[in-house]
């Protein structure tokens, strides 16, 4: 196996995972508004939980941080 393998694929691999992390992250809080093409909706997951996020961050603070 040549040499310049041990340096090819790392740097290969490296630069995949960031941009799957990068379009993970991205896809989590875009779109805000959601866009309707016909019945499909689509919206950012936290944008589109945020009443059950907040309602699950407000009764941990409640609960751990306030007692």
């Amino acid at each position: 196996m040549p040499v310049y393998y041990f340096i090819l694929f790392p740097l290969l691999g490296g630069a995949i995972g960031w941009v799957t992390n990068y379009l993970a992250i991205k896809f989590l809080f875009r779109p805000r508004k959601p866009w309707r093409i016909g019945p499909l909706v689509i919206q950012g997951v936290i944008p589109r939980r945020r009443k059950d996020l907040a309602a699950a961050v407000g009764q941990v603070v409640a609960t751990e941080l306030l007692p």
